[in-house]
C-alpha cells in the first residue's frame, strides 16, 4: 500500500514479492519459489556457471536465480487488471562488464500436463581475454516431482536466424533432445540489449509462445554427440526414455549477430576442465584477497546460497581453462603470497590445496 501511495515510478523485487509501476502499467504479486539451480527448498543448490561466476575473467556473469515458481497477483495495462493465481514464474540475471556478440535463449516451466518440469538452454559466443572469443551453452533441466536435477554441459545446437532451434546434449550416461519454433507468422518481439556502447534496441528477438517438445533418456551405448547428431532414444539399443513433455508456451531468443545463416556449434566439457569447476573453492578467502571483488556487483550470500560446485555451467573449453590456469597462479602468486595477518599461511594453503591440485602443473 505504502509503494502505490509515495512511488510515481520505480519498481521493487526480492524472492518472493515483486511490485512496480511505469506509465501505463502496474504490477503486484507475491512468489512461492520451488526451485532454484539444483532443486527445491533444502536442496544443494548451485552457481549456474560454477564458481567462475564469482572471477572477473569469463563475462558476463550468469545465474539462475528461480527455475520454477508460482505468482499469485495481478498486472494492470491501461486500465485493464489482469489477475492470476499461481502462475509459472521464473528468474535469471547477468551481471559484469561485456555481453555475447551473439547468442541464444530457451526457457520453459511450463510444459502441458507436466507441472514442475523446467527447462533452460542458453549459450553464446563470448569473449576470452587474450584469447579472442570461444562458443559455449549448457542445457539444465529439472523434475520437481522426483527431486531431480540434470545438467548438460555437452551440447551440439543448430540454431536458425528465426523460427527454430534444435540442441542436443549429454552428461555421462544421460541425454537430452529440445526441439523448438515458432507459430505461423510469429515474427518475434525485439528488445534492447547491452552492447560495448550501452543499451541498444532491436539487438534480440524473442517470443514467449513458442513450440518445444523435451526428451531426456538414459543412454546404455556411447553418449558421444561430438562428431554426429544426436539421435533418439532406442528401445532395440537398451536406451530409457525418462521424460518426454511439450509446450505452446516457451520462452525462445536469438542475439547479437551476424545471422546470416543457420548456427551450428558445440561445446564439450573435457575432464580437466571439470574438475576445475568441480573445485571446492573457498570464494570467501579468495575475494578478500582480490580487492577488485568489491567493485565487482557480486552479492557473496548468494554464493553461499547457491552453492561453488560444478552443476552444468557455461561449459570452460580447453582455450578458456588455459586463460584460467594463467590467471590463477598469478593471482595466487600476488594475491595470496603478498597479503599479510596471522591466518595467511592457513587461507594460502587453503586456496591452493582447493586449486591447484586440479590444476595441471
Amino acid at each position: 500500500a505504502a509503494f502505490a501511495r509515495f512511488v510515481q515510478k520505480g519498481w521493487q523485487l526480492t524472492s518472493t514479492r515483486h511490485q512496480g509501476k511505469c506509465d501505463d502499467i502496474s504490477w503486484s504479486y507475491t512468489v512461492e519459489p520451488r526451485l532454484g539451480w539444483g532443486g527445491g527448498p533444502g536442496s544443494k543448490q548451485y552457481s549456474t556457471a560454477g564458481w567462475l561466476a564469482a572471477l572477473p575473467v569469463f563475462e558476463p556473469h550468469y545465474q539462475i536465480l528461480m527455475a520454477h515458481g508460482l505468482a499469485t497477483g495481478h498486472v494492470s495495462w491501461r486500465g485493464e487488471r489482469y489477475d492470476f493465481e499461481r502462475a509459472p514464474v521464473y528468474t535469471e540475471k547477468n551481471w559484469g562488464g561485456a555481453f555475447p556478440s551473439r547468442w541464444f535463449w530457451l526457457q520453459c516451466n511450463a510444459f502441458d500436463a507436466s507441472a514442475g518440469v523446467a527447462l533452460t538452454c542458453a549459450g553464446g559466443k563470448r569473449g576470452v581475454p587474450l584469447r579472442g572469443e570461444e562458443e559455449v551453452a549448457m542445457i539444465g533441466v529439472h523434475v520437481e516431482s522426483e527431486g531431480a536435477f540434470y545438467p548438460f554441459p555437452n551440447v551440439r545446437w543448430s540454431i536458425s536466424p528465426w523460427g527454430s532451434w534444435q540442441l542436443d546434449g549429454d552428461y555421462e550416461d544421460l541425454r537430452v533432445s529440445v526441439t523448438a519454433s515458432c507459430n505461423d507468422g510469429d515474427d518475434g518481439t525485439l528488445v534492447a540489449c547491452p552492447t560495448a556502447q550501452g543499451m541498444a534496441a532491436g539487438i534480440s528477438r524473442e517470443t514467449f509462445s513458442g513450440r518445444l517438445t523435451l526428451k531426456l533418456w538414459r543412454s546404455v551405448g556411447s553418449t558421444e554427440i561430438r562428431s554426429g547428431s544426436c539421435p533418439c532414444p532406442s528401445e532395440e539399443d537398451g536406451d530409457t526414455l525418462l521424460l518426454e513433455v511439450s509446450t505452446t508456451r516457451a520462452a525462445l531468443e536469438v542475439g547479437g549477430g551476424p545471422w546470416d545463416d543457420v548456427w551450428q556449434g558445440s561445446c564439450t566439457i573435457g575432464e580437466t576442465e571439470a574438475a576445475v569447476l568441480g573445485a571446492d573453492v573457498p570464494l570467501e578467502a579468495i575475494s578478500d584477497g582480490y580487492q577488485a571483488f568489491e567493485h565487482a556487483n557480486i552479492d557473496r550470500g548468494a554464493y553461499s546460497q547457491h552453492g561453488t560446485e560444478f552443476a552444468c555451467g557455461f561449459g570452460l573449453t580447453s582455450r578458456s581453462a588455459d586463460v584460467l590456469l594463467d590467471w590463477l597462479r598469478a593471482f595466487l602468486d600476488v594475491h595470496i603470497s603478498g597479503r599479510e595477518g596471522p591466518n595467511k599461511r592457513e587461507r594460502e594453503r587453503a586456496v591452493r590445496h582447493s586449486i591447484l591440485s586440479v590444476c595441471p602443473q
